[in-house]
């Protein structure tokens, strides 16, 4: 597996944007939870103001203080409901939503200086906290928010109230207790959580790619096949598969060993990948039996990438250590019909008989050959 970094994020970028991408959806439905019911109980709270300030000037620039952090916590709460991938962007808001709640916080410190005590703790510690909960796993969201809110909050309950030295020092030990607490989760909760998403990769990957060779196995090759040929057929766009199978591949096996064998499949297929699209499909259907499936691709253009990987197959010798294993293969071409192909099954069987055709004529070819102008499928 990926190794992680000191936050608990993957140490490989590629991956990292990769679970991202994949914990978008419920992470953006905890943020939006957490913007939308922080924004209104926060505006709300102003009614505890007013019967502790009454209706004079400090308790209308709390109101205001308040007005704009609901505001922003709904600019927020909009803004991740159109948010479809993460990007930088809600980090950014998300980080300056919680540094206003926290400046909102000093102020009202500041504000209602003759209440600091013990009593004020528990509820701006609970928002540090939450702060580390509700947020996508990336630590240094909450972080920036969460330490610096602190600083902010200390500094203003040291300098702007007369609380006693030992009540500023319980608040500062709660503080540090909830940033603390609240980091060590997420560095553990989040590289739980990428554990989680490797292992289930791991799993898909496995059961989409074949073993031995490392492309698509039948199921995936057959999932794909039908998926481009409903795509062909919608958009008109021209498709084609490719059937491959080792000649006398038994006899292979029986000269050199099953060892030797899988070494030639396994080459074989990265020879072939080597002569493919990245929008190409290629997968093992079978023993030494392969398809190649191309999107926007005649019966011309199909039958050419065949010849290529004819030539690669049998051109230059196969190692297996140092023995030299020849080797060719023998491959049928197929376009799709619509007048004919009603499914992608279709399609692949015709194919397949152009392969039994190539085995009939002599092996190490491609059929239909070039020049081949019987059938409809020529005109591709």
């Amino acid at each position: 597996m990926s190794g992680f970094n000191h936050l608990g994020e993957f140490t490989d970028a590629a991956l990292e944007r990769d679970f991202l991408a994949e914990d978008w959806v419920p992470a953006r439905k905890r943020m939006r939870f957490i913007c939308l019911v922080t924004s209104v109980l926060y505006l709300f709270a102003a009614l505890a103001d007013y019967g502790e300030l009454g209706p004079g000037p400090a308790f209308r620039l709390l109101l205001c203080a308040r007005s704009g952090v609901f505001l922003f916590g709904l600019v927020c709460y909009g803004f991740l409901c159109r948010r479809e991938k993460p990007n930088h962007y809600q980090n950014v808001l998300l980080c300056g939503y919680m540094s206003a709640i926290m400046a909102c916080e000093c102020l009202e410190l500041g504000l209602k200086a003759s209440y600091a005590g013990p009593m004020s703790i528990p509820g701006t510690v609970f928002i540090v906290l939450a702060y580390y909960l509700f947020i996508p796993p990336r630590l240094f969201v909450p972080l920036v928010a969460g330490v610096g809110g602190t600083v902010a909050y200390l500094t203003t309950l040291f300098l702007a109230t007369p609380a006693p030295a030992s009540s500023a020092l319980s608040t500062a030990l709660f503080f540090a207790l909830a940033n603390l607490f609240g980091i060590y989760y997420m560095v553990n909760f989040g590289r739980s959580r990428r554990r989680e998403f490797q292992s289930m990769r791991q799993l898909r990957e496995q059961a989409d790619f074949d073993d031995l060779t490392g492309v698509c196995n039948r199921r995936r090759t057959l999932e794909a096949g039908e998926a481009l040929f409903v795509s062909a057929r919608r958009y008109e766009t021209p498709f084609s598969v490719l059937m491959l199978d080792v000649d006398r591949f038994k006899q292979i096996n029986d000269r050199y060993g099953h060892a030797a064998g899988d070494a030639v499949l396994r080459e074989l297929a990265t020879r072939c990948r080597n002569h493919l699209r990245e929008v190409d499909v290629f997968g093992r259907l079978g023993g030494e039996e392969f398809a190649a499936l191309l999107p926007h691709s005649g019966l011309v253009q199909a039958r050419t990438v065949a010849e290529r990987i004819r030539s690669a197959v049998c051109t230059e010798p196969f190692m297996d250590g140092k023995t030299r294993i020849q080797a060719t293969v023998s491959i049928g071409v197929q376009t799709m019909i619509p007048e004919e192909d009603e499914r992608f099954s279709s399609l692949l069987r015709r194919a397949d008989n152009e392969l039994y055709q190539a085995k009939q004529s002599g092996r190490n070819r491609v059929f239909p050959p070039a020049g081949d102008a019987s059938g409809p499928a020529s005109k591709n």
